[in-house]
């Protein structure tokens, strides 16, 4: 039990000391972070809610609170990336919540958040001027949301659930990775009042935010980004015009969607390429199972893992949301790791393949977290 304190306690201290390792290297803005940073210095608060600048696309509530805040900091590079690493804190701890009701073991948990601090790519958008860390944190919130959603069928929700059910429509400004969510909520709903006609309040007021805000959205900039957007993303896009057109961006989108987030280099891809049938028989196995279980209600993180996959999958094929497996999916990291850790726990019956397993995964993290320390320390240099 000591054991365990101590190295929960080791996995947090871990993943904020690399956070702010990395945060105040001061590392100069690349060239996406430097576009967007030009649509800070050129365009008023009032502009910014309409078509930005050199191709960017950008959460306009978010961007105008970075905005609002790094301005009175005159656009210093510690104040332009502070909300985001404040929101991969956040994310981390929402996380770790979510973790701890989706894992039947201490020992899962403790995995689960190692997973987490061990990934050089949630520590590297910790500390950047892009939406990425309040996606992550976004689809944590979604996810503590729906897999409390059940307990509605049978009693009265919580002052803190009113509140959250008020609030989450709004990120659907915040954040990209809402469009994958908040669906989901409303059809819940649907099944719930049907058991609890009190929940009709919530399930209304939730539903009328979430159209007015899209709407809203939708106006001021999704308009422009929709009909623009493709172009850089066309070789990301799931074909439909030969088996050959849709399997090649799908295989390559599968390996990185498993593979991408645990270092910066191929070798780290290919070094993880053992996780993922892990992953993917957890996915659809438990996905499948979970639908079944639960008569097609999204109740549990297995259902909204495999719902997401889907998602990503019909909107790629719609060229609507490219299938990289990259960045602009790193709200689904989480998840990955949940379904890859619960994946190796099933395998406890064959004792030498779970040991082995679990072995290999956690060397593997091991060196992930080494190397994420050298390549943040390099910047000092």
């Amino acid at each position: 039990m000591k054991a365990y304190k101590i190295l929960f306690i080791s996995c947090i201290l871990w993943f904020v000391f690399l956070c702010l390792l990395h945060y105040f290297s001061l590392r100069p803005l690349w060239l996406d972070e430097e576009l967007v940073f030009k649509n800070l210095q050129e365009l008023s608060s009032l502009k910014l809610l309409g078509p930005l600048g050199y191709t960017q696309m950008f959460p306009r509530l978010y961007l105008i609170i970075i905005n609002f805040f790094a301005r009175g900091f005159d656009y210093n590079l510690l104040a332009l990336r502070l909300p985001s690493l404040l929101c991969m804190f956040l994310a981390f701890f929402v996380w770790l919540k979510v973790f701890q009701q989706i894992l039947p073991g201490k020992w899962q948990v403790l995995l689960a958040i190692f997973s987490f601090a061990s990934s050089y790519r949630i520590i590297y958008y910790a500390a950047e001027l892009k939406p990425y860390s309040m996606d992550v944190l976004v689809a944590g919130v979604f996810c503590w949301y729906l897999l409390c959603q059940k307990q509605l069928e049978t009693k009265a929700p919580s002052k803190l659930f009113i509140t959250v059910t008020f609030l989450l429509p709004f990120t659907l400004a915040l954040s990209y990775s809402s469009f994958f969510f908040f669906w989901m909520v409303i059809y819940n709903y649907i099944f719930i009042v049907k058991k609890n006609h009190k929940a009709a309040l919530l399930f209304a007021s939730y539903s009328f935010l979430c159209l007015l805000i899209i709407i809203s959205t939708y106006y001021f900039y999704l308009r422009y980004e929709l009909s623009g957007s493709t172009v850089p993303w066309n070789n990301y896009f799931l074909g439909t015009q030969s088996f050959y057109s849709f399997i090649k961006p799908f295989g390559e989108g599968l390996r990185k969607l498993t593979t991408f987030w645990f270092g910066n280099s191929k070798f780290f891809i290919k070094a993880a390429s053992f996780l993922i049938p892990i992953f993917v028989i957890s996915l659809f196995g438990y996905g499948i199972r979970s639908l079944k279980k639960n008569k097609c209600r999204f109740l549990d993180a297995d259902s909204i893992g495999l719902v997401i996959f889907l998602e990503l999958v019909v909107l790629g094929i719609l060229r609507k949301y490219p299938f990289t497996g990259a960045r602009i999916t790193l709200f689904f990291a989480p998840l990955i790791f949940f379904l890859i850790i619960k994946g190796i726990g099933s395998l406890k019956r064959i004792k030498p393949l779970y040991i082995g397993l679990n072995t290999c995964y956690i060397a593997f993290l091991v060196m992930c977290s080494l190397n994420s320390f050298f390549a943040y320390l390099k910047l000092y240099n």
